[in-house]
């Protein structure tokens, strides 16, 4: 197993984390797996990130393919008691979890996806269900 370096979004200071992620070969290389078996999915885990409020969601839709985050890709994104004004945030809103900018308007939380479509979401805080879990820290793509 080889270990990869997670590239981040933004610049930063912060220490480098790595994470150890099979190679192509090592996933090819045994007989006999199911297509299923030869994603990272199962991987994608730093206990480092869970010590720093950090963790890894698996992307669930198209919403933000304009800026590279792809239905399949894991995100790695870090619970903050503060998010800015068009930060690209993980949410959880009912059953599914959704990768979308954050933008206020009127008192409400606006989802918008990349590049900007009529599948805007608005909630308010209090929306059952609605939590949100983190900025968008780094994007991790299968490429097979």
């Amino acid at each position: 197993m080889k270990v990869a370096r997670l590239l981040p979004i933004e610049n930063s200071t912060k220490e480098e984390e790595f994470v150890k992620l099979p190679t192509a070969n090592h996933l090819f290389s045994k007989k006999n797996i199911s297509d299923a078996e030869r994603h990272i999915d199962p991987f994608i885990i730093n206990r480092n990130f869970h010590q720093k409020k950090k963790f890894p969601v698996k992307v669930t839709d198209n919403g933000m393919i304009g800026v590279g985050i792809e239905e399949g890709d894991h995100v790695i994104i870090e619970e903050k008691e503060n998010y800015y004004e068009g930060e690209i945030l993980a949410f959880q809103l009912g059953q599914k979890t959704l990768v979308r900018r954050l933008l206020r308007s009127e008192g409400r939380i606006r989802l918008d996806c990349a590049p900007v479509t009529n599948h805007t979401i608005i909630v308010e805080f209090e929306t059952p269900g609605f939590k949100i879990l983190g900025k968008v820290l780094q994007i991790i793509k299968e490429i097979l």
